[in-house]
């Protein structure tokens, strides 16, 4: 072997290590290092980032690139994003716009009432839009043009609700100034105090029916009645939780030191930095295919998403029982996911329902061996309502309700 070769071979395993080790590092995204990034969200491929002195931000290719989309806004602060189909929606510290061609016209929605100007979280159910805010609960069944308040059992404004989210059965709605948490039965209309006050709550992700709020002391999970229980092993002494996200049933979180990981909701936390670059406050999080976005008050940062999720995870333990996880995101529109759970081999048959009792699609039906499968289902040709998924193995039936929103 000549020394030339020996040299090259010698470069090209040093580019290699780099490579291998950028992997698991942070890298911050350059031209927005001196913008708070508050805000992240994701609707058909599009990524959409908020934060303070005016800042409207969308990248169409998965984050490389922003532009600020802002246009007559003109706000100190963007609180919140959804989409509902038809439109975009932006909250904001000078009220709530929509926008019906992603951001480059919008529109101010006037009919907002006084106590729902500041809005700091959307959820959609269905045609209608909940939006959390200073004076409570607020819905809109008509795309924004009109709302109502529905914060019925939450007592007298101003109620702060911080944010709402959906587990597939119940919404749940998650008060400021350490209020606590409340649950709805009846999509968002009426309200029961579920406890977890005493704390500073800043954001709330689920993993099939399991709800997840970060706080000011940690993670906390939702078990039933008012009980609550700490999530926090592994995480840094005291963990101030900015940020949840989930991804494939990841639970990422964001503390004032970077961004966490667990894969066994909750039980154990293990950091995403393997190189320490990402050693600040993760104010939001949202993910493309490949990667994780972090927004921090100086701006995006991105890391890649192998070694955190895995879609398909055969070499995986083998699990013990059989299960069928809720679909995410739920709501969805129009492709969502699915986690099997297979402990045996055999015929394995996915199927979707409506309402009717209609078969609309068949995503599974062959053997597999045991492991845990991940789905994708996109149902850009079906109307926005209610449908059933159901998984069959054997003797092992188990059906779940999710929800189409176009």
């Amino acid at each position: 072997m000549t020394q030339q070769t020996i040299r090259t071979s010698m470069i090209l395993f040093i580019l290699f290590l780099s490579t291998a080790n950028l992997v698991g590092q942070w890298t911050q995204i350059p031209g927005l290092e001196d913008l708070p990034i508050t805000v992240l969200f994701k609707h058909d491929g599009i990524l959409y980032a908020g934060g303070h002195r005016n800042t409207i931000l969308r990248s169409t290719d998965n984050g490389a690139t922003w532009g600020n989309i802002a246009g007559i806004i003109q706000a100190e602060t963007t609180l919140a994003f959804t989409h509902d189909g038809t439109y975009l929606f932006v909250g904001t510290s000078r009220g709530t716009h929509r926008s019906i061609n992603r951001g480059d016209q919008w529109e101010r929605l006037s009919a907002m009432p006084i106590g729902a100007i500041y809005v700091e979280h959307f959820l959609v159910l269905g045609r209608a839009i909940l939006a959390g805010s200073y004076g409570g609960v607020y819905r809109s069944t008509d795309s924004g043009q009109s709302w109502t308040e529905s914060s019925n059992g939450m007592g007298s404004p101003p109620l702060y609700i911080r944010r709402l989210i959906f587990d597939g059965n119940r919404v749940f709605a998650l008060r400021d100034l350490q209020a606590g948490a409340y649950v709805s039965t009846d999509s968002g209309r009426t309200w029961s105090p579920v406890g977890l006050t005493g704390v500073w709550i800043n954001d709330v992700a689920t993993i099939d029916t399991n709800v997840f709020v970060g706080t000011n002391q940690g993670v906390f999970l939702y078990r039933s009645g008012t009980n609550w229980i700490a999530r926090n092993n592994g995480l840094p002494a005291s963990p101030y939780v900015w940020s949840l996200r989930t991804v494939d049933s990841v639970l990422f979180a964001g503390l004032s030191s970077g961004v966490y990981r667990s894969t066994d909701l909750g039980e154990t936390w293990s950091s995403t930095d393997d190189g320490g670059t990402l050693n600040r406050a993760v104010v939001a999080i949202e993910a493309t295919d490949s990667e994780l976005i972090a927004g921090t008050f100086g701006g995006l940062w991105r890391r890649s998403l192998s070694g955190l999720i895995s879609s398909v995870s055969e070499e995986s333990p083998r699990p013990i029982e059989f299960g069928l996880s809720q679909n995410y995101p739920n709501p969805f529109n129009p492709t969502t996911k699915f986690e099997m759970r297979i402990a045996d081999f055999g015929i394995v048959s996915l199927k979707v329902y409506n309402v009717l009792g209609q078969e609309v699609a068949t995503l599974v039906n062959e053997q597999k061996a045991p492991g845990v499968y991940s789905v994708s289902w996109n149902a850009s040709n079906l109307s926005s309502g209610v449908y059933y998924y159901r998984m069959t193995i054997g003797s092992f039936v188990e059906t779940k309700k999710m929800m189409l929103v176009r």
